[in-house]
């Protein structure tokens, strides 16, 4: 597996090959490596993770709609929200960050990297903590002060509570 990952890798950073077999194969082949190395408490997993997580991110390549399934049942959640992101499921990824990984801060983040493709993603986000049982009044109102710019005042007064 090590050697498979090492040569995808540099075939396809020397290369900058773009061909979505490949970049789908080097994926689940550092998702195999990683719950190998978990399974067997190896202190490497977490280096493993990183390469992955930074993958999934920077990669335009691979066909996130194939990785999902693979990644759906995992405790790899952040990296399931990047590759949900990539499919266009945003309401999905935030309640990913907000819900599961319960991180405002990197919901926040994943806002404004989003934002120039997808001027309604603070209103999603806004949608999200007014959903929770019970509704995340807190959040919301942090969200409000500090992107007022980024809300459309009239998405977010149909949503708030009386």
């Amino acid at each position: 597996t090590t050697l498979a990952i090492l040569f995808i890798h540099n075939l396809i950073a020397s290369e900058e090959i773009g061909n979505p077999v490949l970049h789908n194969k080097l994926v689940i082949l550092l998702l195999q490596f990683y719950m190998h190395l978990c399974a067997m408490e190896a202190p490497q997993h977490d280096n493993v993770r990183k390469q992955l997580f930074q993958f999934l991110r920077y990669s335009k390549h691979y066909v996130a709609r194939e990785l999902a399934p693979h990644f759906k049942s995992t405790e790899l959640h952040e990296e399931y929200a990047v590759i949900l992101a990539r499919m266009g499921r945003h309401r999905d990824a935030l309640k990913i960050y907000t819900h599961t990984l319960k991180s405002h801060k990197h919901a926040r983040e994943y806002c404004e990297m989003v934002y120039p493709q997808n001027p309604d993603i603070f209103v999603m986000l806004l949608e999200t903590y007014l959903q929770e049982n019970p509704p995340n009044i807190s959040q919301a109102v942090q969200l409000l002060q500090n992107h007022p710019s980024k809300l459309p005042p009239e998405a977010a007064l149909e949503m708030l509570p009386e």
